[in-house]
C-alpha cells in the first residue's frame, strides 16, 4: 500500500515541473494525466474494501441505475477477477 505522505509528494513535484517553463505542452499534458491519477490513487473508497471470515474481499454498495440495468464499481485492482454479487435487502 502507498503512504499518502508519499503520494502527496508526487503530487508537489507535478505541480512544480508543470510550472517549469523548460517543458513542453506534451510533457505537461502527461503530468496533468499523473497528477489526475494520484489524486484518485490518494482518495479513500466510498465504500472501504473489507474481508469476510474466511478471508475473501468484499464491499457493500447501492446499485445505481445505467439505461436499463444496474451498476455497481469494484476496485480497479479487481478487473478480470471472479466476482460475485449477492443481493441483500
Amino acid at each position: 500500500m502507498v503512504k499518502q505522505s508519499d503520494i502527496d509528494e508526487a503530487i508537489n513535484a507535478c505541480d512544480e515541473l508543470q510550472t517549469s517553463e523548460v517543458y513542453g505542452e506534451n510533457v505537461k499534458r502527461v503530468l496533468r494525466n499523473t497528477k489526475t491519477e494520484l489524486v484518485q490513487m490518494g482518495r479513500p473508497r466510498k465504500n472501504p474494501i473489507q474481508i469476510d471470515d474466511q478471508g475473501r474481499e468484499y464491499f457493500e454498495e447501492t446499485v445505481t441505475a445505467q439505461g436499463n440495468t444496474g451498476r455497481i464499481y469494484p476496485p480497479k485492482d479487481w478487473i478480470g477477477k471472479k466476482i460475485r454479487c449477492t443481493r441483500l435487502d
